[in-house]
């Protein structure tokens, strides 16, 4: 009975479906770790709830509004959606004659009929955007974006809704405060997609540093765990141009590439321990590289290859492999320089363990 009340009710307009829709964006929302797929999700979703048909996202950065990403189904237009930059429109200035500024500034949702019939704010851009292209910008339904901080993160601009005919109508009221509410679902998202960014970033900078240190403990080592990390980015861009070509089933993407230059940086982190006790470098690395990842935000299983990739990069077995550990193998051996080492002859490592030649 509820439900049916709910489905016949004029003046929601909604439907249960509606909800269910509007609720699966929203868990579509907390679940996506990719920031560009995060803001394509709210403006492609935005629109299907409104039934629209253009949309412009701007991210407040600078003091202004950049355009970020722009769709419009009549004509076509997709821009941004790759996270390429929109570089050729101007970016948006923090004016309160400017809707977008206004909605940004003051916090507030504004929502017009027709903007050829308002004169609160400067639509000039609008009309000449449509004197050039035939377009014909009516309704707007313009929405600020901030996280439970306050913090501004962008606006969202929402053109021409349309009835079940394609005719343009304005905004329903009702969407102000769904979209309002997705959209601050997707900043706080967003900002804790940034926050764990920032913390990988500081992540490796402190890791690097660290390796540094213990690199530089041998007057022929100082720049080993640097070069490790830089042929193994070689190398699995190499095998990522194979998959691609269709001639490797393994693929580096970005996520992949990142625990691989991270094993890379860690590597070598317990050599201390075997200068101080005797402690195979690679296993006393595999035991202090935990603590690290986990404070990191790295999940047990993305850990585990990791550490498993670290622990097994003297092990020659695993030369031949595309995975993390084969690729770590073989860039450990590339970084050794034996060829142009000063301390060669004195060397006491065997003949077979020396890099004579430099061959990706």
């Amino acid at each position: 009975f509820k439900i049916r009340q709910l489905e016949e009710e004029d003046s929601m307009g909604l439907t249960v479906q509606d909800f269910k829709d509007i609720l699966n964006v929203g868990i579509q929302l907390t679940v996506e770790k990719d920031d560009n797929k995060l803001l394509n999700t709210i403006v492609e979703k935005g629109m299907q709830i409104t039934n629209c048909d253009a949309s412009t996202l701007y991210l407040y950065e600078d003091d202004v509004l950049k355009f970020r990403i722009m769709r419009t189904l009549s004509q076509n237009v997709c821009r941004g959606v790759d996270g390429e930059p929109i570089t050729d429109i101007p970016p948006v200035p923090f004016k309160e004659e400017n809707v977008c500024a206004y909605t940004a500034i003051h916090r507030r949702v504004v929502n017009i009929s027709d903007v050829y019939d308002s004169d609160e704010f400067d639509f000039s851009g609008p009309k000449r955007y449509d004197a050039m292209t035939g377009f014909r910008t009516q309704s707007m339904l313009v929405i600020p974006i901030e996280n439970t901080t306050g913090e501004l993160i962008g606006v969202l601009q929402m053109i021409n809704a349309q009835d079940e005919n394609g005719t343009v109508i304005p905004f329903d009221p009702q969407f102000e405060i769904i979209i309002r509410s997705l959209g601050s679902l997707a900043a706080v998202e967003l900002s804790n997609i940034q926050y764990v960014q920032e913390i990988k970033e500081q992540l490796h900078s402190f890791v690097e540093a660290m390796a540094t240190a213990i690199d530089e403990r041998t007057p022929y080592n100082g720049s080993h765990t640097r070069n490790v990390a830089k042929y193994a980015t070689v190398l699995a861009k190499k095998i990522d141009e194979k998959a691609k070509a269709g001639e490797c089933g393994e693929v580096f993407d970005e996520d992949r590439l990142e625990r691989l230059q991270l094993a890379a940086l860690l590597h070598d982190i317990g050599r201390w321990k075997q200068y101080e006790d005797g402690t195979p470098h690679e296993e006393a690395s595999a035991l202090l590289a935990p603590g690290i990842l986990s404070e990191s935000g790295f999940d047990d299983s993305e850990s585990k290859v990791i550490l498993d990739a670290i622990r097994s990069h003297r092990d020659a077995s695993v030369k031949e492999r595309k995975d993390l550990s084969g690729l770590l193998y073989r860039a450990d051996k590339l970084s050794r320089a034996c060829f142009a080492c000063a301390a060669e002859k004195e060397c006491n490592w065997k003949d077979d363990k020396k890099n004579r030649s430099l061959v990706i």
